[in-house]
């Protein structure tokens, strides 16, 4: 029920603009109650941005188990095909999403919040494949970047969208 509430919105968020549309919009447009609708997502944000919430563990998970003997840049770009595979997959669909997401503030905000919050995850997972308790210290340069602030990262990101 939450995955087809989520593309409903999806779809009337594309059509009609995310800041017009309203939770009474969604569940009129979902054949559900303004309150059935809430119980599934809190926030406008939280339905168009809930499909990623899986996948910081999923994330995590996969660099764990990537072998121990890979460099950790080597294991996190092949931990990232877990959450690349569903962009391969309908690049339509992405590129709307990632559309969707750009030109709306509280999605891009709430994005990489989400993103900001894999960080103690991933971190956690490098010590896991060093066989270490704490996820200090690592010597390599991932476990900078999985440790950077939020606000480091989101600058070297304007950064890297003006080239």
């Amino acid at each position: 029920m939450r995955a087809e509430l989520a593309q409903v919105a999806f779809d009337l968020f594309r059509r009609e603009g995310f800041g017009k549309v309203t939770f009474d919009d969604l569940a009129s447009a979902a054949g559900v109650s303004r309150s059935t609708f809430l119980c599934y997502f809190r926030t406008k944000e939280d339905a168009v941005l809930g499909a990623f919430d899986a996948q910081g563990e999923k994330l995590a998970a996969a660099l764990r188990d990537r072998p121990v003997a890979e460099d950790d840049w080597t294991a996190l770009r092949r931990a990232m095909d877990c959450v690349l595979d569903p962009y391969r997959k309908d690049p339509e669909h992405s590129l709307a999403l990632t559309t969707l997401v750009r030109q709306t503030s509280s999605l891009c905000a709430r994005r990489l919040e989400k993103q900001d919050g894999r960080r103690t995850a991933l971190a956690r997972s490098l010590a896991e494949r060093h066989r270490s308790t704490t996820a200090l210290p690592l010597c390599t340069p991932v476990h900078e970047v999985c440790e950077q602030p939020l606000a480091k990262r989101h600058r070297s990101r304007r950064v890297w969208d003006d080239f």
